[in-house]
């Protein structure tokens, strides 16, 4: 850009012009931030902060005792170190790389850059799978931390030890033979770890320890508390819990709990359905890390809240990434035993990412128990929105994924085979965002009288009382309980109020599919008139028995938009929707809509012109493959046959995830190659 001054102009209104629109660099930035912006930690120096609501990669400059001073990192200088690590050979440091920065800023990133050189850019092979690249997990074994490549450490979180920290390894056989300094202390059986302060307890891989494990906190949220693991095996450690008691658990009383990271452990109790797998139960707390953990077997897997006093503390900053949670749940099916794979209470800023959920909740391990208080998700109404993505949910008692505070976003999820799959709460002032989920073979819940607060109605996806929000791309596909089809209760989509009431309430239904999904593709609870705008438009609904709206509490024209949405029905142009205690459609026919069913043809005349409707058969439908199930994913993928059973089935599927770990990466068990398999069947676009 070139600049002139008037010659009438002083010398310093024109140095001050210069200056004024100079463009701001922001590689010379330095700034400060508190340790709650930190959103990842690639290593030591390289780090993604979140600035005024947007995602940087930044280098660590300094820190204090309660933020860290960074200067930010242009894309230019990225692009060119990745170019510099793919031109030298170093394709799984590029890779590494890469993926740190497609989660800071987004999946596009850096692709654009060089994307015929770029692993995230592998397309979909046949049958929908992939059998390399990104799929929401991870695809290639880390690098190990410089200097302990002979132990085979590994990053956790993104981070190694610095100069400074203290390393303790612990196995039972000593020293490993590597030409490390540190030292191996045999630890005794009842022994209980301490883990505080900048100091990293790794146990050796493939071996099993019956002490406890308690935590004080990490000094920053680069230099944070760990324990994980080392060695040659690829099988984590496995601590088994003692006498009841938790596999991890907080050592704090009323002192807050900050920066911890678990990583690479198998948690597992001596007794079934007891303890918990990790127990946090503080007054307050800030950055705690759990990922490519099992835990497994304990009345609760994992459960992090604020307590004490007022009950007015907060933890700020919980990750649950790469995990697996699986049959944890109360040991006996008597109407007040409560057992989830995760709560979460008074807790912020959540991320739960790439993890599998499967058979949590059930009382016994024994479906015919299930009952409603139990589930694989549970995050309270007093905690805050989450992110939820590229999740396998499965198999739960009740809800799959319960976020009764809000879904900051709720994405490219698996959820199959739970009583409620997705339910997003009040959230008030957060617009949630429940987007590209594959949600298959809705279940409903026992109707054993003895399981207390059961009721028969299965949910596909439903806001309750949400404040702003958007569904948009999903499928909810295939009852797998007949009584479903039967007209027993089961909602595709839906929107209530329970009670809960935001000052607001907003909703689109966007670009969505409900496929054979029981009673109903749509459930609207509540009066009308607590409705601010609720807006279905360019959804697809086929149905194949029942009805396809039902309507409680009133339908109000100013307050429920229908536009150009696909309904496909045997029954069409007949019978179509059904309203209890409706208000007045149209002030023009006062009371037609005061209760009853009603069909297509008025619906068409009144209420949504724009509407497609079809009595086709169901063979008819214009699908690649509508029927695609995880059977027959497992099948496509030639899986063994786990289960032992003579079939390759979902369960070989379930029992095959449940041995993903980051040294035993299988991209084509993830979330999103499943999603994406389904999708296809359906002819929407994979998501990337």
């Amino acid at each position: 850009m070139r600049y002139r001054c008037l010659k009438a102009f002083p010398f310093v209104v024109c140095l001050f012009s210069i200056v004024s629109l100079w463009p701001i660099s922001l590689r010379a930035e330095r700034i400060s931030l508190p340790f709650s912006d930190l959103v990842e930690a690639y290593n030591s120096k390289l780090t993604c902060v979140e600035v005024n609501g947007s995602r940087e990669i930044a280098r660590v400059e300094a820190e204090q005792e309660s933020t860290f001073e960074v200067t930010r990192i242009s894309n230019r200088r990225l692009r060119k170190r990745l170019r510099t690590l793919r031109r030298n050979g170093n394709r799984r440091r590029a890779k590494r790389l890469e993926l740190f920065l497609a989660r800071c800023q987004g999946e596009e990133s850096l692709q654009a850059e060089d994307s015929s050189d770029s692993p995230l850019s592998d397309k979909p092979g046949p049958e929908g799978n992939t059998s390399k690249g990104d799929q929401g997990g991870p695809s290639l074994a880390p690098d190990p931390c410089p200097g302990m490549e002979g132990a085979r450490v590994f990053p956790v979180n993104g981070l190694c030890p610095s100069p400074s920290t203290e390393v303790v390894f612990i196995s039972s056989e000593g020293p490993f033979g590597d030409g490390s300094s540190h030292q191996l202390p045999l630890v005794p059986p009842t022994e209980t770890l301490i883990l505080e302060g900048d100091r990293w307890y790794i146990l050796e891989r493939g071996k099993t320890y019956s002490f406890e494990i308690a935590l004080r906190g990490g000094l920053s949220a680069i230099r944070p508390a760990v324990v994980t693991s080392y060695g040659s095996s690829v099988e984590r450690p496995l601590v088994l819990a003692q006498n009841g008691g938790d596999g991890i658990r907080d050592d704090l009383g009323t002192s807050p709990l900050l920066h911890t990271v678990i990583s690479g452990l198998h948690l597992k109790p001596v007794v079934d359905r007891r303890g918990t797998g990790i127990d946090i139960v503080v007054p307050s707390g800030e950055n705690l890390v759990v990922e490519d953990t099992v835990i497994e077997r304990f009345n609760e897997g994992v459960a992090v809240d604020t307590c004490c006093g007022s009950q007015t503390g907060r933890f700020n900053g919980f990750t649950l990434q790469d995990s697996i949670i699986v049959d944890n749940g109360p040991s006996s099916p008597m109407p007040d035993n409560r057992g989830q794979g995760l709560r979460l209470e008074r807790v912020d800023n959540t991320v739960i990412r790439r993890n599998l959920f499967d058979f949590n909740g059930h009382p016994s391990n024994d479906p015919e128990n299930a009952t409603h208080f139990n589930h694989n998700m549970y995050l309270h109404e007093e905690s805050g929105p989450v992110i939820v993505e590229d999740n396998i949910v499965a198999n739960g008692s009740n809800n799959g994924i319960m976020a009764r505070n809000g879904c900051r976003s709720v994405a490219r999820n698996v959820v199959y085979r739970n009583a409620s799959s997705i339910v997003c709460g009040s959230g008030e002032g957060v617009i949630s965002k429940i987007t590209d989920n594959v949600v298959l073979e809705g279940r409903r819940l026992s109707t054993n009288p003895g399981a207390a607060g059961n009721n028969t109605t299965a949910w596909g996806i439903r806001l309750v009382g949400t404040w702003d929000a958007l569904v948009s791309g999903n499928i909810v596909a295939h009852s797998n309980d007949q009584q479903l089809n039967d007209r027993n209760g089961s909602y595709a989509f839906g929107s209530g109020l329970d009670g809960q009431l935001a000052s607001q309430f907003y909703g689109t239904f966007r670009n969505n599919i409900a496929y054979e999904w029981g009673e109903f593709p749509l459930n609207i609870s509540g009066s009308s008139s607590r409705y601010d705008r609720l807006t279905f438009e360019r959804n697809d609904f086929r149905q194949n028995s029942g009805i396809f709206s039902f309507f409680q509490g009133g339908f109000n024209s100013e307050r429920f938009r229908f536009e150009q949405n696909v309904y496909s029905h045997p029954l069409i142009p007949g019978e179509f929707c059904s309203l209890e205690n409706a208000d007045d459609l149209t002030s023009d026919s006062p009371g037609l809509y005061s209760g009853g069913d009603y069909s297509f043809l008025e619906w068409l005349g009144i209420v949504e012109p724009t509407a497609i409707g079809t009595n086709l058969d169901f063979s008819e439908i214009r699908y690649p493959d509508p029927d695609r199930n995880l059977t027959r994913y497992a099948q496509s993928i030639h899986l063994d046959d786990r289960n032992h059973d003579g079939i390759i089935n979902d369960r070989d599927l379930f029992l095959a995830a449940r041995e993903v770990s980051r040294l035993n990466p299988r991209p084509e068990l993830s979330a999103r190659a499943i999603a994406n398999y389904v999708r296809e069947g359906f002819d929407m676009t994979p998501v990337p």
